[in-house]
């Protein structure tokens, strides 16, 4: 039996986050995007977040779903997101107060809204969003990519138990891959870009 045909999640660009982050201020909303490109939360693990967990002096929270290695993993929270902390942690949730809302009523008020007040809610086709919560699960892993550490720790921080699932959520482009090319030695072990 053939696969099923999956839609491709795609990533954010660099230009696109310059974008939300110039729109910040009047784009309230952008901050869940935001957090969720800078984490790598699945969309259920922002609503489940619970405020006790969070340790601002160390810039990490617990959360997690779905796989042993993605439950219960420590999230760390990056420099850029952090004054975005200020809003948060007033109740039980740590990202909302009261209940969370569903997922299907986030998406509808403060995920598409706020990229399409950006310009970002782009449409496919058949009317369906080119754009999910989960593309930010693909954005995130696509910034690591550029970070120098070991695998281990980029897939304990994403919630993946192999290497492979990771690959898959990573996307390139032509720019990441004449940089790998660019700086392939020759035998005589120098560089033959200048």
């Amino acid at each position: 039996i053939p696969k099923e045909d999956k839609t491709e999640r795609l990533a954010f660009s660099t230009e696109q986050l310059h974008t939300m982050w110039e729109h910040i201020d009047t784009v309230p909303d952008l901050k869940y995007v935001l957090i969720l490109c800078y984490t790598g939360m699945r969309i259920g693990e922002m609503m489940d977040a619970k405020t006790e967990t969070l340790n601002l002096k160390e810039r990490y929270f617990i959360t997690g779903s779905k796989t042993d290695a993605g439950k219960d993993r420590i999230i760390t929270i990056a420099p850029e997101i952090l004054p975005f902390f200020d809003d948060f942690g007033k109740g039980e949730h740590l990202f909302f107060e009261g209940k969370p809302p569903t997922l299907k009523r986030f998406r509808a008020t403060s995920f598409y809204p706020s990229l399409d007040a950006i310009g970002l809610d782009v449409l496919a086709e058949d009317g369906s969003h080119i754009y999910t919560p989960h593309c930010c699960r693909h954005t995130f892993a696509t910034m690591m990519k550029a970070v120098d550490a070991p695998t281990t720790d980029k897939q304990k921080l994403i919630g993946h138990s192999k290497f492979e699932m990771t690959a898959h959520y990573t996307h390139t482009d032509v720019e990441s891959l004449r940089k790998i090319t660019d700086n392939l030695l020759s035998i005589e072990g120098k560089s033959k870009a200048k």
